[in-house]
């Protein structure tokens, strides 16, 4: 807290209820528009489903090889905002 004067922004995140609320289609959307082979995107689709039991749509595994990487994907939007912000 007594460096918070030094940050423009600040979050504070639950990991597990993070990992547990992304969905999908956003998930696989972003890849698109990052112009992902078609390969790629099988392979996160599949890695999304595995613990989606119940067919939601929402949730991934949060101690998985691809979870941080996919993690800090799913922040690419909100990281687009704050830059836009900041040379705003």
């Amino acid at each position: 807290m007594r460096q918070i004067n030094q940050f423009y922004f600040v979050a504070r995140f639950d990991v597990d209820s993070y990992y547990q609320s992304m969905r999908h289609n956003v998930m696989l959307e972003l890849l698109r528009q990052l112009g992902t082979d078609l390969s790629l995107q099988s392979i996160v689709r599949q890695y999304l489903e595995v613990p989606d039991i119940n067919h939601s749509g929402i949730g991934m595994v949060a101690g998985g090889s691809l979870s941080p990487l996919l993690g800090a994907l799913y922040l690419l939007p909100l990281d687009r905002v704050i830059a836009a912000y900041r040379r705003g």
